[in-house]
């Protein structure tokens, strides 16, 4: 292992024994047992694509097939890094052997027949591209993460051959990572390899590596240095999708291995730009699996999206140790981080809107599954990553000390630069209470620095050491406690769960518009449209405001897809709609053609834009026809239909009780989704109650709503775990607008 040439601000601890209670606990067990352990079983595609590569007749693979194996390992080493559960440790091993078992003699470590690998020979037997190298980065980082907590020597030594292998057919032969595959997630090797040269030292990943970013600047990438060192934002680049972030997370190893304030400016840069107009509400980043600079988007926000954040986040704590970046790590785990898993562990989501629906990632994009392998699809082997990435955010140390990120019932153990083994023990309800109580237990009594973090969003924080309350207490900065401390010591924190409120008052309500759809095609795109008595391919019911006709093709052909349905309305009128699909699109009311245009970038790039437009409806059932036309390989003939409500006279909010964002669900209230009463922000009390129902959220509050009736709230995370539909974005009377700022990225205020 080299050493940084530019030291971390704050680095994880390395902890020595770790104990998560509470629902962190909980689903850390759940997600072990219901996940981890039964997956390779259950779906043995996961190693056999590898074995079976150059096997014929050769099977039909989606192309980011070989990032399973990587990505699973990934998360469950570091799942395994908080358990230690033995059992996991066992699986975990045989997984690990089992994977390099599988590499060739060259290095090679993906599912591709010889003539199709890396994507050097052109299209992949499907027709379409490999994201082979992109497979071999998440192989890369698997085994890494795997030989940092196990020390496995078998693991390490398969990551170098991926890494000689890379330097063989790329770094001084004339070829270009760039060029074997026009797709920017395959660029991602930039990290890979980045992490390879700081483990070993070995000078030609590095020199690869920075061949790869020279092509950074080559359209249409992503420009990821001089586009933010130019004033760009991250949506603003070339490349605004999600799997950018890999790449990017490669700029911030190269500041920390040689230098350059550039590096360090454009991931700072970029990091904040997507903080203001790409984390939602919930926690969650991206709109459509990309970045569109607008945090009220409704398009889907993807699992694989929200954990390439944390990742990034967890960097960007690393670069600069700010508190406020700690809060976002919390604030997205406690969301949209345990809300995109299924509280038994046994799923998680594609897509964990704001609001609507959770839905199992092997329903929403089934078209990933494939025979033996029917629950492995991109989001199902990265989601619990956000689990397993706690470890490194709980505790971190500086020059300054020991800094407390984490707050729940746990209880974590350290040794300080002097070998002393100090336990850190929280006894707590926290986040569903305010209190926390710390119980410092060194060996022997040291004097050493341990700064607590006050969140940005409480105002309001008591911190008692001792029975002694502590001068000084600032909210959104770290509350640092230097003193020797002894086995006896206790820190008392009280913070403020006073409600707060994120307000966006942007016209329409847009609400899940659910109806039967009717599905032509696909068809060659200049067959006739469908007419009146024509028979569908099949029907089919929206969910979630989310239509997918199952239709994929990875060839480029242009076909088209029609999905039509009938609206009624009682007088003539607008119906607002906002729309997103993979490709270009028209759209028609009764026949007549009200919208045409591209919904795609330029470019090899597949990235969804959203369109909002007031459809015109007469008297009676009005025929509304949506058609998708895919003219590029991985075009997607899918839609998202959202329904906008006008006439509001009062805007929307989302509420916050500590770092917990609340939810209406049905399940807890008398009235529907689509009848929720206004609250008054002046004068609402919330009450703790404990639900006696079955499937009880995390946490359920009990508030009257302007009218004095009753409206009960739950956690967002565990808002429509039955399937029902949910909402964050609530009706409030009197809440107000703040802008985004440095100090408070959550844009929230309290009433006066």
């Amino acid at each position: 292992m080299i050493e940084y040439r530019f030291s971390p601000v704050t680095e994880p601890v390395r902890l020595t024994s770790s104990t998560f209670e509470g629902e962190i606990g909980r689903r850390l067990q759940a997600v072990t047992e219901q996940w981890i352990l039964p997956t390779p079983d259950a779906n043995p595609a996961i190693l056999e694509m590898f074995r079976e590569r150059d096997r014929k007749p050769l099977t039909h693979k989606i192309p980011w097939a070989g990032e399973f194996a990587g990505k699973y390992l990934t998360h469950s080493a570091l799942i395994y890094a908080i358990t230690g559960d033995p059992k996991l440790e066992a699986h975990l091993k045989k997984f690990a052997h089992d994977l390099a078992a599988l590499q060739a003699a060259d290095g090679y470590l993906g599912p591709w027949a010889t003539p199709y690998q890396l994507g050097i020979h052109g299209q992949s037997p499907n027709g379409g591209t490999t994201w082979d190298l992109w497979g071999h980065y998440h192989a890369i980082v698997g085994l890494l993460t795997w030989y940092e907590i196990s020390g496995d020597e078998e693991a390490f030594a398969c990551a170098r051959r991926i890494g000689d292998m890379l330097c063989n057919v790329f770094l001084g032969t004339g070829r270009r990572v760039y060029e074997a595959e026009r797709y920017e997630m395959n660029m991602a090797v930039y990290h890979g390899l980045l992490l390879l040269y700081r483990h070993t030292g070995e000078k030609r990943y590095f020199d690869l590596a920075a061949e790869v970013e020279k092509d950074f600047e080559t359209p249409p990438a992503g420009d990821y240095i001089r586009g933010p060192l130019n004033g760009l934002k991250f949506h603003e680049t070339p490349q605004p999708r999600w799997e950018s972030l890999h790449s990017i997370l490669g700029i911030v190893e190269r500041y920390f291995l040689d230098g350059g304030d550039d590096y360090r400016t454009a991931f700072s840069r970029l990091w904040w730009s997507m903080l203001e107009g790409d984390r939602h509400n919930n926690g969650g980043f991206s709109s459509g699996e990309r970045a569109t600079g607008n945090p009220y988007d409704i398009y889907a926000i993807e699992t694989c999206c929200t954990v390439a954040w944390t990742a990034m986040t967890l960097d960007m704590l690393r670069l600069e140790g700010d508190s406020i970046i700690a809060d976002e790590l919390e604030f997205t785990l406690f969301n949209s981080g345990l809300g995109l898993m299924s509280p038994s562990g046994r799923w998680v989501t594609y897509d964990t809107p704001m609001d609507g629906r959770r839905i199992a990632s092997a329903h929403a994009i089934v078209f990933q599954a494939r025979p033996a392998s029917s629950e492995l699809n991109c989001c199902s082997v990265n989601g619990p990553r956000i689990l397993g990435m706690v470890k490194d955010w709980a505790l971190t140390r500086n020059t300054d000390g020991i800094s407390v990120n984490y707050y729940g019932p746990c209880t974590l153990s350290f040794e300080t630069t002097s070998a002393n083994r100090v336990v850190i023990t929280q006894e707590t309800d926290y986040p569903r209470e305010s209190k926390v109580t710390l119980r410092i237990s060194p060996d022997h009594a040291e004097e050493f620095t341990l700064a607590l973090r006050i969140p940005h969003w409480s105002e309001r924080t008591s911190v008692i050491v001792n029975g002694v309350a502590v001068e000084g207490v600032v909210s959104g900065q770290y509350l640092k406690l230097k003193r020797k401390w002894q086995a006896s010591d206790t820190i008392e924190i009280d913070f403020d769960f006073r409600l707060h409120y994120w307000v966006h008052g942007n016209g329409y309500d847009y609400a899940d518009y659910e109806a039967e759809w009717q599905v032509f095609g696909p068809e060659d795109a200049d067959a006739p449209l469908p007419s009146e008595g024509d028979t569908p391919k099949r029907t089919i019911q929206s969910v979630g405001g989310h239509l997918d006709a199952g239709l994929r093709s990875f060839t480029s052909r242009v076909s088209r897809a029609c999905f039509v349905t009938n609206v009624h309305s009682e007088r003539d009128d607008i119906l607002p709609i906002i729309f997103s699909a993979g490709a270009r699109a028209e759209v028609f009311v009764n026949d007549e053609k009200v919208y045409a245009g591209s919904l795609v970038s330029d470019g090899p790039d597949t990235t969804l834009r959203q369109m909002r437009l007031e459809l015109p409806l007469r008297p009676g059932n009005n025929k509304v026809m949506l058609v998708v036309i895919m003219s590029k390989p991985h075009e997607t003939l899918t839609a998202t239909i959202g329904r906008g409500e006008s006439g509001k006279d009062y805007p929307l909010a989302s509420i916050y009780r500590g770092p917990l964002l609340l939810a209406f669900d049905h399940r807890y209230n008398t009235m529907d989704a689509e009848s929720i009463p206004a609250l008054d922000a002046a004068t609402i009390n919330m009450e703790r109650v404990e639900p006696s129902i079955e499937f009880a959220p995390w946490l359920l509050v009990s508030c009257r709503d302007a009218n004095g009736e009753t409206l009960n709230l739950c956690d967002f995370a565990s808002a429509g775990m039955t399937g029902n539909v949910y909402r964050s974005w609530l009706n409030v009377i009197g809440a107000k607008e703040a802008a985004f700022t440095a100090g408070n990225p959550l844009r929230s205020t309290r009433p006066a």
